[in-house]
């Protein structure tokens, strides 16, 4: 199992957020992950701004971070 940052972007209408994940880093522990998220929220923030400032005409409303669990098959890493 492994965690990765999740961002929720809500546009207009917020009973449709869209999610989007964080997949340069990811974490062994939720710990990590939130420590991640807290020391360096400057550069998240920026990466949302750029990347998901407009979708479809658009403009972002509001946005949060989190942390998600995920299981990975070894296998296919």
């Amino acid at each position: 199992m492994i965690w990765l940052i999740t961002a929720m972007l809500v546009y207009a209408d917020p009973q449709n957020p869209v999610y989007t994940d964080y997949l340069t880093k990811s974490f062994e522990t939720k710990t990590e992950c939130l420590n991640y998220v807290h020391w360096n929220m400057v550069h998240l923030v920026d990466g949302v701004y750029e990347s998901h400032r407009f979708k479809e005409g658009e403009e972002l409303t509001t946005f949060s971070f989190f942390c998600e669990n995920r299981y990975v098959n070894l296998d296919e890493v």
